[in-house]
């Protein structure tokens, strides 16, 4: 868990989220600019290094076996883009889908624990279903959100052609990582001295480490997004 920790140190993560920080910006600026295909090498590159990297280590542990599963899953993610012969929509697509799964389930599970179950219920609920505040169902939803976000993707790269659906999903995923360096993030407020799994460190980089705040911050989010979209648009279109 050596490299979790390295990591997770506060230097790393905050260096991490002002790269991601800079690239947002950059296809905010950049939308018109850059190509479908430069934005699908791009997003692919960013899910390939972190889901690649992730599953490496949850593969092996060992940082050889995470560099190259983030290098096999960045050029297989370009790949399956191209397939649909609707180049950055897969891609654009499956990440802001994630992202914004993930948020929405765990802001509703938490939501539904603090409003709706009495406090001195709680530990019961945790006992027979599931402790909000562990890592488990964090996992879970992870995961899930994969699932989904892979199959609405594909559906999109098939069905949907507009080019202003595509433009929408970058400007979502540049707003997650414009917020992600102003919003949450357990490593700024609550570091770990160790690190013992890997959720903290990648919920961390994909800024989704909000958890009472995850329904506030997607709001945030979408607003961002509509007004961001709505004025490149009127200039793009010029």
């Amino acid at each position: 868990m050596k490299i979790l920790t390295f990591l997770y140190k506060r230097e790393i993560m905050y260096t991490v989220q002002f790269i991601l920080l800079i690239l947002g910006i950059m296809l905010y600026m950049g939308l018109c600019r850059f190509s479908r295909r430069n934005i699908s090498i791009i997003l692919s590159l960013y899910c390939g290094i972190i889901f690649g990297s992730l599953l490496g280590f949850v593969l092996s542990g060992k940082i050889v076996i995470m560099i190259l599963g983030a290098v096999v899953c960045s050029i297989f993610f370009y790949i399956f883009d191209r397939i649909f012969n609707n180049e950055g929509m897969f891609i654009s697509s499956f990440i802001c889908i994630f992202d914004t799964f993930y948020l929405l389930a765990m802001g509703i599970l938490y939501e539904y624990i603090y409003l709706v179950i009495p406090h001195n219920k709680r530990e019961d609920f945790a006992d027979s279903y599931f402790d909000i505040n562990s890592y488990e169902i964090r996992y879970v939803v992870f995961v899930l959100a994969i699932g989904i976000a892979v199959v609405i993707s594909i559906l999109l790269a098939i069905k949907v052609k507009k080019i202003n659906v595509f433009y929408f999903m970058v400007i979502l995923f540049a707003t997650f990582r414009v917020c992600g360096m102003f919003f949450g993030s357990s490593y700024a407020i609550y570091p770990y001295e160790k690190v013992k799994t890997w959720g903290p460190v990648y919920l961390s980089i994909l800024t989704l480490d909000y958890s009472y705040f995850s329904l506030l911050f997607l709001a945030i989010i979408v607003f961002l997004t509509t007004i961001v979209y709505k004025v490149r648009l009127k200039n793009i279109h010029r």
